[in-house]
């Protein structure tokens, strides 16, 4: 049985579900998108403040926003693609 690290492995998608801090958002993307495949998708979810720091982090990105749909503060999705 080979047992493969996850570190050496990369990836069509991505998708960021975690602590919903702008902080920790750019961190995990940061240290994530380089194991994205060539035309991958990273997918931030539930942003809930879009900071010129997102805007930063990749130039290929698309915002979108689903607060009409259930009135919520964090109904944003950021999508970057590679």
């Amino acid at each position: 049985m080979v047992i493969k690290n996850f570190k050496d492995e990369f990836y069509d998608i991505i998708i960021d579900d975690g602590l919903h801090t702008v902080e920790s958002q750019i961190n995990t993307f940061k240290l994530y998108f380089p194991k994205l495949k060539k035309q991958g998708i990273y997918v931030i979810e539930d942003v809930s403040n879009i900071v010129p720091e997102f805007q930063m982090l990749h130039e290929s990105y698309t915002l979108y926003d689903l607060n009409f749909q259930r009135n919520m503060t964090d109904n944003r999705l950021i999508v970057y693609k590679k």
